[in-house]
């Protein structure tokens, strides 16, 4: 499974690009399962986290919990 692989070769856009297939297939969303899948550190988590939210694939819940709402 290529999200295994150590992402350092990977750009920013594509990391982004990754996660996001990766959220929208699995409905799963949480800056613990993106760090654990992707290598991430917990910045880079969060920042990734509000670029799906900016572009409305998650939403923010008021438990500070995500959902996803746009699914493939």
């Amino acid at each position: 499974d290529d999200k295994e692989e150590d992402n350092s070769s990977l750009s920013p856009e594509e990391v982004y690009a990754e996660i996001a297939d990766y959220v929208e297939t699995t409905g799963t969303c949480s800056k613990q399962s993106i760090m654990e899948n992707f290598y991430l550190s917990s910045s880079k988590a969060t920042m990734n986290l509000l670029q799906l939210e900016q572009d409305g694939i998650i939403t923010r819940l008021p438990d500070s919990t995500y959902s996803v709402i746009r699914r493939k």
